[in-house]
């Protein structure tokens, strides 16, 4: 069996807050946390056990989506974590904490998350800004464990690309576990024109979100009003397919 099985079978079961999961991505609470964008909430569909993925340009308005997200969410009376360790210092925000550790990992993540409900302050959403700041959670892979019978066409992969899989797992069993929905925020690296179609390698190592993610969308600028929208995963609609959305 291979470390991703196991980690699926893992999650397989655990208790949501009407009941248990069939798979590892099977949602059954109802609740939904509203985005800034109402025609996008159909896809996004942020909900308890949910993980999203967004890419957009750096330096374009849609690359501050995770913000967005979080200040929406926090001002509509959800609890909600912005993990952010560049974000410069702002005007607190009622039902708005931002977390700025200087080693950004799923476990420094989760030890925050129990913090909070240690407290009794549940978050209901929690936001990554961005992936390229995540580091795995040291040591991922043992060189002593290693053993080219068990998965030969896994254990030839690229170490970083391993590593960027492992750290979508985590935040995937974070929002499965701990019954939040998790918004990962990434940079589409590779500048290119609007003929080109928008495909999931432009994230560089984001593009593992592919695997886990139960959405992930590309966002690039339209014009001053609108963006493209492709989705490039969705477990609850079709994929991929794009649109132009306001924004």
């Amino acid at each position: 069996m291979s470390e991703r099985q196991g980690a699926d079978e893992a999650v397989a079961g655990l208790p949501t807050q009407r009941g248990f999961a069939g798979s590892p991505f099977e949602v059954l609470d109802e609740r939904r946390f509203p985005s800034p964008w109402p025609h996008l909430d159909a896809v996004l569909q942020l909900g308890p056990g949910r993980m999203v993925g967004i890419g957009a340009h750096r330096g374009h308005r849609e690359a501050a989506a995770g913000l967005e997200i979080a200040l929406h969410t926090a001002g509509s009376g959800h609890s909600t974590l912005l993990f952010a360790p560049n974000l410069p210092a702002r005007n607190a925000v009622p039902n708005l904490r931002i977390e700025r550790p200087a080693q950004l990992t799923p476990e420094r993540i989760r030890e925050i998350v129990n913090t909070r409900i240690a407290l009794r302050q549940h978050p209901d959403v929690v936001v990554v800004d961005h992936f390229a700041l995540l580091r795995p959670d040291p040591p991922v892979y043992e060189p002593t464990s290693y053993d080219p019978w068990d998965d030969p066409a896994e254990d030839e992969r690229d170490p970083d690309v391993q590593e960027a899989d492992e750290i979508g797992r985590q935040l995937k069993l974070l929002a499965t576990r701990h019954d939040l929905a998790v918004v990962v925020m990434a940079h589409i690296r590779r500048p290119f024109s609007k003929t080109e179609a928008l495909t999931v390698d432009r994230l560089g190592l984001a593009a593992s979100l592919e695997y886990d993610a139960d959405a992930l969308l590309l966002l690039r600028r339209a014009d001053d009003r609108r963006v493209d929208v492709h989705v490039a995963k969705n477990r609850t609609g079709p994929a991929p397919h794009q649109f132009t959305a306001d924004w």
